[in-house]
């Protein structure tokens, strides 16, 4: 089982998830529904039948105690008694109990006196013109006849309470039951009352096509004996819940296959854009740096591809990192190897120098030219050593430097740059001196020499200016220096730290990668901060330090 999952594609396990944890549950909600709905219907019609049958119960109840007194009248009275005497004459009964039927025709359609045998010795049935005492036949609600009614017996008993026969009375139904009863009857339904002395039934039935779908409720009474029988199809009630629960089934039919439909577009949308992270980490993986995904929404899908997007630009730019470090330690590792021979060749200058010196004459107009070079030779080997010391990383060569005079004598020694190109440099003033900084006061000078170079080449036109500020912030000191200068083109800047990469046509591109690499050396760092038609701006950040070495 988990292999063939395995092998299943992402979309086909969404798909898989959706059927089995919302599809399959729906469809289960909706077979329930279509199976409660007749449930629903039977439950609703068996209240609606107990609610009817208790009522009518009550009211036939009630209506009993004056049955009970026709009755109680029917089995003790003279009459009665006489007939079952053989010394009285029966005539003179039968005359009272024939006006007696007459009185009682409306509740009690006949009634026959009996022996203890059962042997009849008088019925209202007998009376001639007195057919059809009770009411004439006809139907009521609930399926019960007017002429419908139920056998009662009651003993007669003479003087001494001693049993001498008894009295058969139909009552009819029409005399417990008034019309107004039978309205409490729900629609549809039948009534049945049965007498639980004589076991006889009366009332209406209902189709035996519906036989099997009755519902039916009952009430007991005492007194009478009988018991009330309310039965009911179900199929007026239970076919609006069958039909709400069909309607309701095909609109949820119609959600579950919107719900499938829709599903499946957003899997596909969703997979669609991991399927393109995957190739595009595979193209990545082979080599093709930028390749990028296209982030469609705030998801996390979304989120993912542009997380993949940044990782790959994190990665261009650690590669492009290792790049120009790996070009710069080239760039270091072939100083180093040409330092020997540049402290060589400056030394045979600087000895031809001083025995020019010596053999000019103190007037000589030549004599200030060839002290000024000489000053430019030593200055040029301490860069040389400087920069070297630098490359190696040692802190021991680092010692205080007032930051001000560094950046005094780089101005100076970059000033045949800015009158070759018509500019100046200026130094503003600093308000918070002195600023100290640890570093190698050489390589730090070659430093800001590098960046004034740079910013005398940008600056074509004459009249150029480039202003260099120190200032202070927390533990950190911060030169900026701003020219005026074309500035720095959009499809260049990216590329600007790169070694041997430069914008002039006759640079080499090392100015600023070894600017970058001295100041990183001394804990700080290079950033352009800004760049445009209206020049650049060159902000380097170098620790501060409180320790200055006083000269004793």
């Amino acid at each position: 089982m988990r292999r063939a999952l395995g092998r299943l594609s992402l979309r086909a396990r969404i798909m898989l998830i959706v059927v089995g944890g919302a599809i399959v549950p729906l469809a289960l909600i909706g077979a329930w529904l279509a199976a409660s709905a007749a449930r629903s219907g039977r439950e609703l019609l068996q209240s609606e039948l107990d609610s009817s049958v208790s009522a009518i119960a009550r009211r036939v109840h009630d209506r009993w105690l004056d049955r009970a007194g026709d009755l109680a009248l029917l089995a003790h009275n003279d009459a009665a008694q006489q007939l079952y005497s053989e010394s009285d004459r029966p005539d003179r009964a039968a005359a009272y109990l024939a006006t007696l039927a007459q009185e009682l025709r409306p509740t009690i359609s006949e009634f026959t006196y009996r022996a203890r045998d059962g042997r009849a010795r008088w019925s209202s049935n007998d009376l001639a013109g007195l057919g059809g005492i009770g009411p004439a036949g006809g139907r009521l609600v609930g399926g019960l006849n007017t002429g419908d009614g139920l056998l009662v017996r009651r003993p007669v008993v003479d003087s001494n309470g001693q049993s001498i026969g008894f009295v058969d009375a139909r009552v009819l139904l029409t005399a417990i039951l008034p019309t107004d009863s039978l309205q409490l009857i729900v629609a549809g339904a039948a009534l049945r009352v049965r007498n639980r002395e004589t076991q006889e039934v009366v009332g209406g039935g209902i189709s035996s096509s519906v036989a099997s779908s009755l519902v039916s409720a009952r009430a007991s009474l005492v007194d009478p004996p009988f018991d009330l029988i309310l039965v009911a199809s179900d199929a007026r009630y239970v076919q609006p819940f069958a039909q709400a629960a069909r309607i309701g089934l095909a609109s949820l039919m119609a959600v579950v296959a919107l719900a499938f439909a829709l599903t499946a577009f957003l899997a596909r949308r969703l997979t669609a854009t991991l399927a393109e992270v995957v190739d595009a980490a595979d193209a990545i993986a082979a080599g093709d740096l930028h390749r990028t995904v296209v982030a469609k929404g705030d998801d996390e899908v979304g989120r993912l591809a542009a997380a993949f997007n940044s990782m790959t630009s994190s990665l261009r730019r650690t590669l492009s990192e290792l790049s120009r470090r790996e070009s710069l330690a080239a760039v270091g590792h072939f100083a180093a190897a040409m330092s020997h021979e540049v402290r060589n060749a400056l030394t045979g200058v600087r000895l031809d120098l001083q025995r020019l010196r010596e053999r000019t004459a103190a007037d000589d107009p030549g004599r200030p030219l060839i002290t000024r070079a000489l000053r430019n030779v030593d200055r040029l080997g301490s860069i040389v050593t400087g920069s070297l010391r630098v490359a190696h990383a040692n802190p021991e060569n680092m010692r205080p430097v007032a930051l001000e005079g560094v950046v005094r004598a780089a101005i100076t020694a970059s000033e045949p740059a800015f009158l070759e190109s018509g500019a100046l440099a200026i130094l503003e003033p600093v308000p918070n001196l002195p600023v100290w900084v640890r570093a190698d006061a050489g390589a730090l000078e070659q430093l800001f020499i590098n960046l004034l170079i740079n910013a005398a080449q940008a600056m074509t036109s004459p009249n150029g200016c480039a202003r260099v500020s120190i200032d202070v912030a927390d533990a950190a000191a911060i030169v900026r220096v701003s020219d005026t200068g074309h500035g720095i083109p959009a499809e260049t800047l990216a590329r600007i730290g790169e070694p041997f990469m430069s914008s002039k046509p006759k640079g080499t591109g090392l100015g600023l990668p070894i600017a970058r690499q001295i100041a990183i050396a001394h804990g700080g760092d290079v950033r352009i901060a800004d760049t445009g038609a209206n020049g650049t701006t060159v902000v380097v950040t170098l620790p501060r330090t409180e320790h200055v070495r006083v000269a004793g």
